[in-house]
């Protein structure tokens, strides 16, 4: 356990609350000790990350729910617009600062008094302007937009429009402003960010208003108070219409975001098994919009008073998982070269000891089978496990091959085209060591899928700060020496896992359709690396006519209109919508999983029509015939997983206690052994908190 980079000449508020709390005297006064042992066990309690994760997320799940009571957050004011509002806003909010620990984004950008500074006399008491000034500009004007190329959106209008409404990434808001230029000068040390978490929603053209970045008042319908984000003194509301009329909400303590941010430390390393540090770091992130999501979840219609932590997985299980996963698959890569005792070398590697068994040769197989390794999460909530094997798997490389060469190696051998190759080597050698690493394992390796579409967004997050960890700041450099962050959409993807593609077969089978499919896949390919946004629009316009064309050649070949219609209207880069179905090919240009791991949902057998409604049980029915009517939902996780992967290699998946008893064991595990499985490892009861 660490308290790190404590500034004596400034200390962080956080930190001197934990000095505090572990101060003697505040421990025998708080808990009456009256020996070590006493002592040691509330020093421990004192400086647990867990209470802190559970302080922080009580805190912010009512500030969450208070905004929800007091916004107007979408056009129609709906429960379900304000909620995925509420989530993308908090998201981006949340994601700068963590990137302010790296020095990315000044604090004056969460100052009060900077921003009354920048308002006219006539609005400073207006009181609602904050997050339209300073933070739309911020998301949308700024870290979407390369730093020299930031500017206002134009006054000039031509047949009564403004020449310019519909260009999302220009400032707006200058008729509030006592100087526009304030605002440029304000975010100018900011480097360009891409990666899509900051592309304003908005489609003005067609009317729709998702974020509401625009100066029309009669289009701009966002209200929310400055006190929402800058209220200091705690206020008493009641939130327990959220909490299922619970009596203890009815009079919630709620304060303002920046306030509870900045009673908190951040930190941008995510903790390790074996280093963990007194702070919030990015997993934490998704243990509380995993919370904070079910306030509105399609598939399990849970609410936000049922969301206790339940549904997402604890660190240590995920770390278990992980590593079993790994040296499951590295076996099945290896074993043909006869390594003595090769399962405890695997865990050696895997560990974090500083040392390695393998001979150079075993270390240019291992490194070429983490190369060729597709892991995929059916289930993949804010990217828990993604995460988990993604830091694994650069924990494994940094022990193999320390200096990056040989992966450097793996990655260009490829590369025919010299500007992609030259981008590449810039990569590597500009950056920290673990950035290369991650950056391709991103690219080739790592796949998610969620009902969700903000649960993927999250996930995607989450890999952001990741790279952004790993990238060196060097102002003398165009854009201060930071790469612009990938485009994930086509690795995290919002679909309905459990249901293939109508006619897949069909699709997978014309030459003119698989061309045009290899088509789309390089497109797709394209998109990752685009970092701008006319780059963006014009890959997504020839990816909108490839699905077309693939559309009209499907119906020529017998297709229906409704499977070819399905195929075409899917598009990865709507943030907003999710897939009524799901394949792999088509989806990620994977044919089959080596790793398939996850915590998919809960759900009793008596509960599914309820909870996932009498159409969807039907579908997943139908898909799946031979399950039985009795059999729990993760039955059919865990028959999907058995589907997608790769002969010889593994899924590591959490299931209810039911998945080996009665009905659901006949349908789930019994069938997997029946047809070639092997259940390899298993944990029969596991406390969950």
């Amino acid at each position: 356990v660490l308290i790190k980079d404590i500034n004596f000449n400034n200390p962080h508020r956080a930190h001197i609350d934990i000095l505090t709390d572990i101060s003697f005297e505040n421990i025998k006064d708080k808990f009456n000790v009256s020996n070590f042992v006493e002592l040691h066990l509330n020093w421990l309690k004192a400086l647990s990350v867990s209470e802190l994760n559970k302080r922080f997320y009580t805190e912010l799940s009512n500030w969450f729910f208070w905004t929800m009571d007091t916004c107007q957050l979408s056009k129609d004011n709906t429960v379900k617009d304000n909620v995925m509002f509420g989530i993308r806003m908090v998201t981006r909010i949340i994601f700068d600062w963590f990137i302010k620990e790296k020095g990315l984004v000044s604090e004056k950008v969460f100052d009060k008094q900077t921003y009354l500074d920048l308002l006219k006399p006539e609005y400073k008491e207006q009181g609602d302007l904050y997050y339209k000034v300073v933070l739309q500009n911020l998301f949308f004007g700024c870290l979407s937009k390369p730093m020299d190329r930031r500017e206002f959106v134009s006054q000039t209008n031509f047949q009564g429009k403004n020449k310019s409404y519909d260009v999302n990434n220009l400032f707006r808001y200058a008729k509030y402003l006592n100087n526009p230029q304030d605002i440029v000068n304000m975010f100018k040390n900011i480097p360009f960010l891409n990666g899509g978490l900051f592309e304003c929603t908005d489609d003005k053209r067609a009317g729709k208003y998702i974020d509401c970045f625009s100066d029309n008042d009669s289009r701009n319908f966002l209200k929310i108070p400055d006190d929402i984000f800058f209220l200091e003194n705690e206020k008493t509301v009641d939130l327990s219409a959220h909490f299922d009329g619970n009596k203890s909400y009815k009079n919630a303590k709620v304060r303002g975001l920046f306030p509870i941010l900045n009673s908190y430390k951040f930190t941008i390393d995510e903790t390790t098994p074996v280093e963990e540090e007194i702070a919030l770091d990015p997993e934490l992130l998704g243990r509380v919009f995993e919370n904070l999501l079910a306030a509105h979840n399609p598939e399990t219609k849970t609410t936000a008073r049922k969301s206790t932590g339940s549904y997402y997985t604890p660190r240590e299980i995920v770390d278990y998982m992980c590593e079993q996963s790994l040296i499951n698959y590295l076996k099945t890569k290896v074993e043909h070269l006869n390594i003595d005792n090769l399962e405890n070398k695997l865990a050696e590697l895997l560990s974090y000891s500083e040392s390695h068994s393998f001979s150079n040769f075993e270390v240019d197989e291992l490194i070429k089978a983490v190369n060729e390794v597709k892991i995929l999460d059916p289930a993949c909530g804010s990217g828990a496990f993604p995460m988990g094997l993604l830091h694994k798997l650069v924990h494994l490389l940094s022990k193999l091959d320390p200096n990056n060469e040989k992966w450097k190696a793996e990655q260009l051998k490829n590369i025919q085209d010299p500007t992609v190759r030259q981008e590449m080597e810039e990569k590597f050698e500009n950056n920290d060591l673990n950035y290369g690493r991650k950056l391709f394992l991103i690219q080739n390796c790592i796949f998610g899928v969620d009902i969700q579409p903000m649960a993927t967004q999250i996930s995607r997050l989450r890999f952001f700060i990741s790279l952004i960890v790993d990238e060196k700041t060097d102002r003398s450099k165009p854009n201060m020496g930071i790469l612009a962050l990938p485009n994930l959409e086509t690795k995290f993807v919002a679909a309905n896992t459990l249901i293939d593609l109508p006619q897949n077969n069909l699709f997978s089978t014309f030459p003119t359709i698989v061309q045009l499919r290899e088509e789309l896949e390089s497109v797709r390919a394209d998109h990752f690396r685009a970092n701008s946004s006319r780059k963006k629009q014009e890959i997504q316009n020839r990816d909108d006519d490839i699905r077309l064309r693939i559309k009209q050649e499907s119906i020529t070949m017998g297709a229906t209109f409704e499977s070819a219609a399905k195929l075409a209207d899917w598009s990865p880069y709507d943030k907003d919508k999710s897939s009524d179905w799901f394949n792999p090919k088509w989806m990620f240009n994977v044919d089959e999983f080596d790793i398939i791991i996850g915590n998919p949902p809960y759900i009793a057998y008596t509960d599914m029509n309820n909870e996932l409604g009498l159409e969807y049980t039907a579908k997943i029915r139908k898909a799946y015939p031979e399950i039985s009517g009795k059999a729990d939902y993760c039955v059919w996780w865990f028959r999907k997983a058995h589907d997608t992967l790769k002969e010889g290699c593994g899924a590591g998946l959490v299931g209810t206690n039911t998945i080996s008893q009665t009905n659901s064991r006949k349908s789930g595990l019994d069938y997997i052994v029946d047809n070639d499985g092997i259940i390899f490892d298993a944990v029969s009861s596991q406390v969950w908190s």
